[in-house]
């Protein structure tokens, strides 16, 4: 299966073409080519290369081929496998996914415009989503630059976690989110433009929605359903991410400071976990004014000083001790406003002077 790479500093050996490499498009900084699979390590051993391939698969519908095509170059429909089960497409414009070639140019942009293309937001692998009418799609189809089009799924618009919590019962936590609260039934409904919002609104309420909060200005909806049935909330929640500028249908949590994903962002097991570096942070303290109790000896880390540093202010970095460092005892210092465990380099100011602490080796 051929794969597409990102080719940097090709010069003219690519440019005066290879066998087994078809040019997609030139960048100043590098190319866009198609390369046979026998070719690809062969180019990456003479060229700094980045194999670009999966970047072109979007994630709307569980993940959509565009090697394969679901509007082509006439503008007419193919069946596709993304799209099965998808419901045919009333008359008037709708959002489509326009994704190009490779990185996108502003004069692509500015082209497509031209031929009918309404760009409402950016999307993933070199996209954007865009409202078209028939007549815009079999334009925008044409052009050179367009690599895949297809219409913007309906299921790619609604939260999987809305489906989910349908099921879930009143109070009950999302596992991916335990801290978290989340209102029962109750949604936040993004459009792609304030005015489809406040269009939008007559069409809510007849699926049986009550609108909890609507500005004139806003392109968001927040709106609750009064019924309880997981299969009927499921089956609205469908009607509802099918009106016409929807572009996200989410849960509705209580906002409050209850985010517990950074720890695992940050990956702080291993200074913070038992057993782990016991680099807990406690007694870490930040004052203009001195604080009498405060020895560097009292901390399990050593010290670096730059000795480029101005005598007035100067660079301090911590790091913990391990038995493999040679402690060397270090005259009284002047003391930093606040000292740091966790490797962080500070700025500090010498306000008063501490007991003899321990400084790391070079």
């Amino acid at each position: 299966m051929p794969r597409i790479l990102k080719i940097y500093d090709s010069g003219q050996a690519l440019a005066q073409g290879e066998p087994q490499v078809k040019l997609i498009e030139k960048y100043p900084a590098f190319i866009v080519a198609q390369v046979a699979d026998s070719t690809v390590e062969d180019i990456k051993r003479t060229y700094l290369a980045e194999d670009i391939t999966d970047q072109y698969t979007l994630p709307a519908a569980g993940g959509i081929n565009t090697s394969l095509p679901r509007i082509n170059a006439l503008g007419k429909t193919l069946p596709h496998p993304a799209y099965k089960s998808a419901p045919r497409l009333p008359p008037g414009p709708h959002h489509y996914i326009v994704q190009f070639i490779g990185p996108i140019k502003q004069a692509w942009l500015t082209t497509a415009r031209k031929a009918g293309a309404d760009f409402v937001q950016p999307y993933e692998g070199f996209s954007y989503i865009a409202r078209m009418t028939t007549k815009g799609v079999e334009a925008v189809s044409k052009l050179p630059f367009v690599r895949w089009l297809g219409h913007l799924p309906y299921s790619a618009r609604l939260s999987p976690d809305a489906i989910s919590g349908a099921s879930r019962k009143p109070d009950e936590p999302n596992p991916a989110v335990p801290r978290t609260r989340i209102r029962q039934g109750v949604y936040t409904v993004q459009f792609f433009r304030p005015q489809q919002a406040v269009k939008a609104a007559a069409e809510v309420r007849k699926l049986g929605f009550e609108i909890l909060e609507k500005r004139s200005d806003s392109d968001f909806l927040i709106v609750q359903t009064t019924r309880t049935a997981p299969a009927s909330v499921t089956k609205q929640l469908g009607s509802l991410s099918r009106v016409h500028g929807v572009s996200q249908i989410t849960e509705r949590s209580v906002p409050r400071k209850s985010n517990d994903r950074a720890a695992r962002v940050m990956g702080t097991a291993a200074s913070l976990g038992n057993p782990g570096l016991g680099l807990s942070g406690n007694g870490e303290r930040s004052s203009p004014l001195p604080i009498p109790d405060w020895t560097v000896a009292s901390l399990p880390i050593c010290i670096r000083i730059s000795s480029a540093a101005s005598a007035s202010s100067r660079v301090i970095r911590s790091r913990p001790t391990t038995a493999s460092s040679s402690a060397i005892p270090v005259p009284t210092m002047a003391r930093p406003t606040s000292t740091a465990a966790m490797g962080h380099t500070r700025r500090v100011r010498f306000l008063a002077t501490v007991p003899a602490a321990r400084i790391c080796p070079d």
